[in-house]
């Protein structure tokens, strides 16, 4: 069966057996998409459509999705969009290999979290579909009109935390990739719903009040305690030539300047330096000893360019594992520093 022809056959089936006009019209718009796009080609296979608030979206887009802002013109209020990893892998090979494998590259500890250049890639797909939604909601279709992708969203906070308090028309449509169907991928549109009274839901529910007062002082201070802060540490970062880092090995020295270890970086999922620290030892663990909030001093150095000589150096960081810092030895974690008085964050070895 010839791709246009399956793709518009399961257009006209959902769960009940026959999709409605919303079901059609956003089969069509991801079909178009994907095949201009990345010359992906994928068909509806499933669609589903609620209304929910923030916290009920939440579960929607958890597993490793690549989760990016909706912004309409206007309209104050974002909306989101959500591609699973089996659609955002399909289309990550056709963009970059242009084929397709027949099964999904496989996940040692599951789905890798999604970086901004799976977004970058697939803003495309996203501005392209949203586009499809609105020339079919031009034509009277029930779909969501006028949303543009807006960037990725970080998912270091629920989502209580990050759009408003509203009721969400949540759009899944389930999608079969590939020319002959043998993969699955799944597309969530979800903005809020207009229509409808501030904070009420189908069934008499009700979000979060909007109004301030010391139960939502209680409830936010609750999902605030509960988010995830996770922070990197960046010991160097400095420039090496392609050539260089594609002839690393296991056993590959690289030369780094001695006064990083006093200014290991701890950085935020969004780049910022949350705090400075030095790199030592504590309990026969590897440490950070806490010197400063923010960004290190412009004196510290720690970010300068690499030693041409790794013995020159006097620290280098061996890619197998094995080479300890040498020259000027890190601080103990028991050792004085200047105050503030520092904490310890312990490291495995």
């Amino acid at each position: 069966m010839s791709v246009i022809r399956r793709m518009i056959e399961s257009s006209r089936q959902d769960g009940a057996g026959r999709a409605g006009p919303a079901a059609r019209a956003f089969g069509m718009a991801a079909a178009e998409a994907a095949l201009e796009d990345a010359g992906l080609s994928v068909a509806a296979a499933g669609f589903a459509e609620d209304v929910l608030g923030p916290a009920g979206l939440e579960p929607l887009i958890a597993g490793g999705r690549l989760v990016m802002r909706l912004a309409k013109a206007g309209s104050g209020e974002p909306g989101l969009a959500a591609l699973d990893p089996g659609l955002l892998s399909a289309l990550i090979e056709m963009t970059t290999t242009g084929r397709l494998r027949r099964a999904p590259p496989p996940g040692e500890d599951g789905p890798r979290p999604p970086t901004p250049t799976d977004a970058a890639i697939a803003e495309g797909f996203v501005a392209r579909f949203l586009a499809g939604l609105a020339a079919r909601a031009a034509g009277g279709a029930p779909v969501p009109a006028g949303w543009t992708a807006a960037g990725l969203l970080l998912r270091d906070r629920p989502l209580e935390l990050v759009l408003p308090d509203l009721p969400y028309r949540a759009c899944r449509l389930q999608l079969s990739v590939g020319p002959e169907g043998g993969r699955q991928g799944e597309i969530l549109i979800a903005v809020p719903r207009g229509g409808t009274a501030e904070g009420a839901l189908p069934g008499g529910r009700r979000d979060l009040p909007r109004t301030a007062g010391p139960l939502w002082d209680a409830r936010l201070a609750e999902l605030a305690a509960r988010a995830e802060a996770r922070l990197d540490a960046v010991l160097w970062r400095g420039p090496m030539p392609l050539a260089a880092v594609a002839d690393l090995r296991p056993g590959s020295a690289i030369p780094i300047p001695p006064d990083a270890l006093k200014a290991v970086r701890m950085q935020t999922l969004d780049g910022r330096i949350a705090m400075t620290g030095r790199l030592g030892q504590s309990a026969g663990f590897r440490a950070l000893r806490v010197t400063a909030l923010g960004p290190p001093a412009a004196a510290a150095g720690g970010q300068g360019p690499a030693p041409p000589v790794p013995g020159a150096a006097g620290a280098a960081v061996a890619a197998g594992g094995g080479t300890e810092p040498a020259g000027a030895a890190p601080e103990a974690a028991g050792a004085p520093v200047t105050p503030p008085e520092p904490a310890a964050i312990g490291l495995p070895p």
